[in-house]
């Protein structure tokens, strides 16, 4: 049985291009290796390197989720809503983190 999709147009491309980001690692701190060690760290919990694998595992934050870094950046799209909350939660803490400065 298939499901209607109700996503806009826009909506879509949103989705297709947060699991790219995530997919080829630019939403991953850890490879960018031109930056200091502790610039690299997870932006959520800020104790290890932001990895994929990380995030749905070592991650306190995240890991009540339970999802596995192969369930999250499977073509599918059944990760989206992972990667939405993960946005928000660091959305949320870089306001967190401005509002102190």
């Amino acid at each position: 049985m298939k499901y209607q999709s109700t996503d806009t147009q826009r909506e879509k491309y949103e989705k297709k291009r947060m699991m790219a980001r995530f997919r080829c690692g630019n939403e991953e701190k850890e490879n960018n290796f031109w930056m200091h060690e502790t610039d690299r760290r997870c932006r959520i919990c800020w104790r290890e390197g932001e990895t994929i694998e990380h995030m749905p595992k070592g991650c306190e934050e995240l890991r009540e989720s339970e999802e596995s870094s192969e369930e999250v950046l499977n073509e599918d799209g059944r990760g989206v809503d992972w990667m939405k909350e993960v946005r928000k939660i660091r959305e949320l803490r870089q306001g967190v983190g401005k509002q102190k400065e």
